[in-house]
């Protein structure tokens, strides 16, 4: 499986709400981005080294999703709407590890 996409996240079929500096901090202290779609629901953030990676965003904290979903959430083109097997693909958080730049999130 390919690694997650460095590009920038620019898409024409999204409408993505992001800040353009870093607005969460990891509990490690380093500043990410949050992308949210809202047409589609999606989320996304940005961590410094510009690596991108499907989230579930809790009130609280990011939850990295597994590779699979992360590849189709950045390479398909938006759907339009909130999907219902978008609501499956959020429960499937990546097992074991949770990198710490994604976890315990908190306002910068």
């Amino acid at each position: 499986m390919a690694a997650p996409s460095t590009e920038p996240v620019i898409s024409e079929d999204h409408r993505w709400h992001k800040r353009s500096e870093p607005h969460l901090k990891s509990a490690s202290g380093e500043a990410v981005i949050q992308h949210h779609c809202g047409r589609c629901g999606r989320d996304i953030v940005t961590v410094r080294s510009g690596v991108r990676y499907a989230v579930y965003a809790s009130a609280l904290c990011f939850y990295r999703l597994d590779k699979e979903v992360t590849q189709r959430w950045l390479n398909e083109p938006c759907p339009g709407e909130r999907l219902p097997n978008d609501d499956e693909d959020r429960k499937k958080f990546l097992s074991a590890t949770w990198p710490r730049e994604l976890t315990g999130a908190r306002q910068a």
